[in-house]
């Protein structure tokens, strides 16, 4: 079982931000938006075909519902924008301050909210999902 763990160490009105860790070896920072962070627990990881990023993404399973069906492929701008439901994954982004979504975004903190390096996090975390996914080893996110 891969077992990955993120302590929120900064929580503020807007931004809430931490660190990620997968056996107790830190691998990147997170940061999230405050008003649409999923709670504190331990959920399941599984890695979904997402049509607004053409490839397969790892998405936390919570209690809320997600609505891959309203989500279209974006043909002009960013994908690393704002989705148009609640779709809590892990993914790529610089800021957070307009995300709904529940996501986490992975890098380097710069300041509260706000994150560099987030393509190269993200591909390094990916890569051990993927080993994960191809072992057929269970994906296990606990969020303090």
């Amino acid at each position: 079982m891969l077992e990955i763990t993120i302590i929120r160490t900064r929580v503020r009105s807007l931004t809430t931000d931490g660190y990620l860790s997968i056996g107790g070896k830190q691998i990147c920072e997170t940061a999230e938006n405050s008003q649409h962070c999923i709670p504190p627990g331990t959920y399941s990881i599984q890695f979904v075909g997402c049509k607004q990023y053409g490839m397969k993404m790892p998405l936390i399973v919570t209690s809320q519902p997600h609505h891959c069906s309203k989500c279209m492929r974006k043909k002009l701008g960013s994908v690393h924008g704002n989705l148009p439901c609640f779709c809590p994954m892990i993914k790529v982004g610089n800021g957070v301050f307009n995300r709904t979504d529940g996501s986490i975004i992975v890098g380097k903190n710069l300041q509260p909210g706000i994150l560099l390096h987030s393509g190269n996090a993200f591909d390094k975390l990916y890569q051990r999902i993927k080993k994960a996914v191809q072992r057929r080893s269970d994906i296990q996110l606990t969020i303090k």
